[in-house]
């Protein structure tokens, strides 16, 4: 008997949620794929880099799933949410005993928002083309530049790395 192959997790979660857009809407849909699926997946590919190759393909599946109007105000929804999350700690440092994330996994968390909402909204994805060139350390003298996933999740991977004790390094290129 074979294993189910991890490249059929994001199919699968997509085929549900176009189940559950036809059975209760579509914001419930956003919530479950985007909200719950692709973050989960994207902070999975910050230490698995087969996940990192695959997401460009979760997040093409997604924008076949949800016009682009109904990806913008989902996103603009969560950007608010985490605002407000954040106003309500800085209000509140007592209150920050109950929240299980660190600062540095919510500043992680923020971060591959604005990474995946550049993905869900950019006007092309795939076929090789790069959103924008991001900078990375390179030999004297030298500069390169890594795709804006590699170059988020490794960014991102360090301070969660440091929290959970695993060194990420360019796992993902």
């Amino acid at each position: 008997m074979t294993g189910r192959r991890f490249q059929d997790i994001s199919k699968d979660q997509c085929e549900a949620a176009r189940g559950v857009r036809e059975k209760h809407g579509v914001i419930s849909a956003l919530e479950y794929l985007i909200g719950d699926k692709l973050m989960t997946y994207a902070e999975t590919a910050v230490g698995r880099p087969e996940f990192a190759r695959e997401l460009p393909r979760f997040v093409a599946e997604i924008r076949s799933i949800f016009s682009a109007e109904e990806i913008r105000l989902y996103l603009q929804h969560l950007e608010r949410t985490a605002a407000q999350e954040e106003e309500a700690l800085a209000a509140d440092p007592a209150h920050d005993d109950f929240i299980v994330e660190t600062p540095e996994q919510r500043t992680a968390g923020r971060a591959r928002l604005a990474w995946l909402k550049e993905l869900l909204t950019a006007s092309v994805l795939g076929r090789g083309e790069r959103i924008g060139p991001v900078k990375r350390r390179a030999g004297r003298g030298q500069s390169s530049s890594r795709p804006p996933s590699v170059a988020l999740f490794v960014n991102c991977a360090s301070s969660e790395s440091a929290n959970r004790g695993i060194h990420n390094g360019d796992a993902a290129e």
